[in-house]
């Protein structure tokens, strides 16, 4: 069910001085005229909900924080227990953020500090694992520039509660030669350091945040014994987390339901592609031009160099130190190689 009548949704939106005219328009279709996708009488996905919350997570810049009610208002909050705002306490560790009453008003809304550093986009991710306590509730991540289809957050829900496998699942995945097509020699060595064999559609190997992404609690719990970051990999949080769950056997699968969800839905607001984005490297990578269209390719390339030597040593350290008694090997490990070595 709409919560809002086409007239009162656009007499709401018409006040957000920041949207276009075709971020309007694109509100409008991806409210009213996608498919809307009911779990009233799912039994399985209720029974479920009684059990264990549905998070949506995000995070935002000082400069963007005030945009983000755009985001929220293309979304479906009926099975959605909180959505969780994440900002560190200083923007790059150095500006302070003003959180805009637009916010504070909005239904379901946590603004939460609890994680001091700031790790990027990633922590749209990170921030959220330290207010999510139980390892089946649902998060759902989302971008802070982007319309999503009225029907996608059920879509995730239903998705997640159904697999019996380690799988995560988002609106858009990709193989790694989709972004070196016209760099095979990088392609070639990045294809030897991936920690798992090609995947097969609609399995990929890198999984796009900007589509959302819904996620078990239980699968992300060890993002928090993250490394002090590579400059690259701060703003490539679509490589750090499809490295990570390569490395932990978890799977990446795009979805697509006809009329209700899928990528052609999903559409970004025009303030996306200004030069404060965090995609683009905004605070985190200096120099980036406004027509570097290739950036991706560029930071990714660098985080993967950067995780796979990363990697690579922990597990020549811990197989040589690998002790019979688990207890004193798990104390053994480092806090650099928690995220890679399981014990």
């Amino acid at each position: 069910m709409n919560l809002y009548t086409k007239k009162k949704f656009n007499k709401i939106i018409s006040k957000f001085s920041f949207l276009t005219k075709k971020d309007k328009k694109n509100m409008l279709e991806a409210r009213f005229e996608r498919d809307y996708f009911s779990l009233k009488n799912n039994i399985k996905v209720q029974q479920y909900l009684q059990k264990h919350n549905v998070y949506i997570s995000l995070t935002s810049s000082p400069n963007r924080l005030n945009k983000v009610i755009a985001v929220l208002y293309t979304l479906d909050l009926t099975n959605v227990h909180k959505i969780i705002i994440n900002i560190p306490q200083k923007f790059q560790n150095k500006q302070k953020y003003g959180i805009p009453k637009n916010l504070l008003n909005f239904p379901k809304i946590v603004i939460n500090r609890k994680c001091k550093k700031d790790f990027g986009p990633l922590m749209k991710i990170i921030g959220a694992l330290y207010y999510v306590k139980d390892p089946n509730a649902i998060i759902i991540s989302i971008d802070d520039d982007t319309c999503y289809p009225i029907g996608m957050i059920n879509t995730f829900v239903e998705e997640c509660i159904y697999s019996k496998k380690k799988i995560i699942f988002g609106g858009s995945c990709q193989q790694l030669k989709y972004f070196f097509w016209s760099k095979p020699n990088q392609l070639k060595v990045l294809k030897k350091k991936w920690p798992v064999k090609k995947s097969k559609w609609p399995y990929s190997d890198i999984i796009e945040g900007f589509a959302g992404i819904v996620y078990k609690a239980k699968y992300l719990s060890k993002l928090m014994k993250i490394p002090t970051l590579f400059k690259s990999c701060l703003v490539s949080d679509d490589i750090i987390i499809s490295y990570f769950m390569a490395i932990n056997n978890i799977s990446r699968k795009q979805i697509w339901k006809n009329k209700v969800f899928n990528l052609e839905y999903i559409k970004q607001f025009e303030y996306g592609l200004d030069k404060d984005a965090l995609h683009r490297g905004f605070g985190f990578i200096k120099n980036i031009s406004d027509n570097h269209i290739d950036i991706n390719s560029v930071k990714y390339y660098k985080c993967l160099i950067w995780l796979y030597n990363q990697h690579q040593k922990c597990i020549k350290l811990y197989s040589k130190k690998k002790m019979s008694n688990k207890k004193k090997y798990k104390q053994k490990i480092s806090k650099k190689c928690k995220f890679f070595i399981t014990p």
